[in-house]
């Protein structure tokens, strides 16, 4: 493994720090703010088909669903940094592309440290392809 920067570490970490925050609202306090709970609604019904066309079920589901997908992405880009020592730019572009259209939609929403990471993830992964040219050069 080449070692690599603290913000190229941190990005995925934080990727994985919002995703544990997204599930943990999703299971707690989203489902204590609606009533009926949701949560207990989809277990009441057992769970096959329990979701469908109720809106605070829905809104739960994806709030659950979502911050389980940005826990594989963390996770995902952490093993390719220990594999090439570098963070893919893709990683930023891609947290963009979900941050932004997000953000037209409901400007008011969370999506803004969605977007931070992206911009993060974008500095980390021009830092590391600096590094790697400064370190081919020199060599």
């Amino acid at each position: 493994m080449t070692r690599t920067s603290t913000l190229t570490r941190w990005v995925p970490r934080l990727i994985m720090g919002l995703a544990c925050l997204h599930t943990l609202f999703g299971l707690f306090v989203l489902p204590a703010s609606l009533d009926p709970n949701p949560l207990a609604g989809i277990v009441a019904d057992g769970f096959v088909n329990a979701i469908g066309g109720n809106v605070d079920r829905e809104v739960t589901f994806w709030f659950l669903a979502t911050g389980i997908m940005l826990f594989i992405v963390g996770h995902l880009t952490h093993w390719v940094i220990r594999q090439t020592g570098r963070i893919p730019a893709l990683v930023g572009w891609w947290t963009l592309g979900f941050a932004v259209p997000s953000l037209v939609l409901l400007p008011g929403s969370p999506f803004w440290l969605v977007l931070a990471l992206g911009i993060l993830a974008l500095v980390a992964a021009r830092r590391d392809d600096r590094a790697a040219v400064a370190l081919a050069t020199t060599s």
